[in-house]
């Protein structure tokens, strides 16, 4: 009996042994399935904090620019309402404004300014009237700027004279261009021969899409612009690689930043008084004002260098009479954790996004 008791009590505890490994076995799995779709649900989360997060900053940033005065390179933050204020122009720290605050600028150059109220957030405003306008038909300036991101100059020229083709109304072909012929043998659409309305609309121009890397149309499309009106670029508000393409010279593009930091340029004679008789702008009227569109971008990530998730959008205003006076639409959104901000930082870090005064007004 003993034996047989003995026994048992060995097949019990195999069992006993055998069951509990059995579950552990179990657990161990669920755990491991859990901890890995906590990862996924984790990003999604984090997406989801981010994208509520970016669009409350864009509004943000939207607000500035519809209460707020504009002036030519910069919103005016407390500034006068009536256009062509003196505190429109210059601003330093000592500037105050009629109810006794002291002026900001938000600069409408792209460069980045920090958000207070979130952690590792940037955002800034690039006055679209600063970038290239890809209507323009200026095939020396368009090219000149395809070649300032990494693309050789005979490709530049070509994938240049190309765009130009594709939206100029005529048959005729530029030097290195493209018309229906060459798209018909390509077996690709033929060209609109009609002003683009997106800048990434020029992906459909031949020669787009394989001479230029994915990256290189990003850097493009940060450059430029796709409007139908007006063909004029602020000066105040342009990149250094859009004026050092439209003047044809690098010494003048550097010498006009260093004056609007000092202070806007208000009128044509200020241009003239650096560029002189030397500008090249086939296609393009440079002035000294803001337009009516705006790009604003925010992103998060650890530094100016290392953003992880990115948002891009465009606050347009209407001409005076129209049904829908303002007009927003996303551009793009991206998590880009090798991607580079490319605002610029200001030395010792970006400003602050300064408060609305129209929000502090008593």
């Amino acid at each position: 009996m003993t034996a047989e008791r003995n026994r048992s009590g060995g097949y019990v505890m195999f069992l006993v042994a055998a069951v509990i490994a059995l579950l552990a076995i179990v657990l161990v799995t669920t755990a491991r399935v859990q901890a890995g779709l906590s990862r996924p649900l984790r990003a999604l989360r984090e997406a989801a904090t981010e994208e509520v997060a970016a669009q409350s900053i864009v509004a943000r940033m939207a607000f500035l620019l519809l209460t707020e005065p504009v002036g030519g390179r910069s919103v005016v933050v407390g500034g006068a309402r009536a256009p062509d204020t003196p505190s429109s122009s210059a601003l330093s720290a000592r500037v105050i404004s009629a109810t006794g605050a002291r002026l900001q600028e938000l600069r409408l150059d792209s460069r980045p300014y920090a958000v207070p109220s979130e952690d590792a957030a940037f955002a800034s405003v690039q006055d679209e009237d600063g970038l290239l306008n890809l209507n323009a038909g200026d095939d020396a300036a368009l090219g000149a700027l395809i070649e300032s991101i990494g693309v050789s100059r005979q490709n530049a020229r070509g994938l240049a004279a190309a765009l130009n083709d594709y939206v100029d109304e005529d048959d005729l072909v530029r030097p290195f261009g493209a018309e229906k012929g060459v798209y018909q043998r390509a077996r690709l659409a033929a060209p609109t021969n009609k002003p683009v309305r997106a800048p990434w609309e020029a992906a459909r121009a031949i020669g787009w899409r394989t001479a230029l890397s994915e990256r290189q149309r990003a850097d493009i499309w940060a450059l430029t612009n796709a409007s139908t009106s007006e063909k004029v670029l602020n000066v105040n508000t342009a990149p250094f690689a859009v004026l050092e393409a439209v003047l044809g010279d690098t010494r003048m593009a550097r010498t006009l930043i260093a004056r609007r930091e000092q202070s806007e340029l208000r009128t044509l004679d200020d241009i003239q008084g650096i560029t002189g008789a030397q500008r090249r702008a086939d296609g393009v009227v440079l002035a000294t004002r803001a337009g009516k569109a705006f790009r604003i971008t925010v992103a998060f990530g650890r530094s100016l260098d290392a953003t992880r998730y990115r948002t891009e959008g465009e606050l347009k205003f209407a001409d005076a009479g129209a049904d829908r006076p303002i007009y927003w639409r996303n551009l793009r959104r991206a998590r880009t954790p090798d991607g580079a901000w490319e605002g610029r930082d200001g030395g010792n870090g970006p400003e602050r996004i300064p408060d609305s005064a129209a929000l502090l007004a008593p």
